[in-house]
């Protein structure tokens, strides 16, 4: 997904980029829906378990933290556009 951010600014990837990062989006918070309503309930001490509930945590962290950057990066993308047609 952060990859695809920064891609979706250069001149004639950016539709395709910008596509596939709002796909991108929507998907990753599904699956970190699915996997707390299917995993979120178990009791273990298995460290695996630990590890995966704390990448669950980071996936998530990381989807907040890119809703900020992709709001920012539609106004970088309409000031660089007025500023070269206007």
């Amino acid at each position: 997904m952060f990859v695809l951010l920064p891609l979706s600014l250069v001149p004639f990837l950016s539709l395709i980029m910008y596509v596939g990062f709002i796909i991108t989006f929507f998907i990753v918070i599904i699956l970190i829906i699915r996997w707390q309503v299917k995993f979120g309930r178990l009791e273990t001490s298995d460290p695996d378990y630990q590890r995966a509930k704390r990448l669950r945590n980071v996936a998530l962290l990381l989807w907040l933290v890119a809703i900020p950057l992709f709001v920012m990066r539609d106004i970088l993308v309409t000031i660089i556009a007025r500023a070269i047609y206007d």
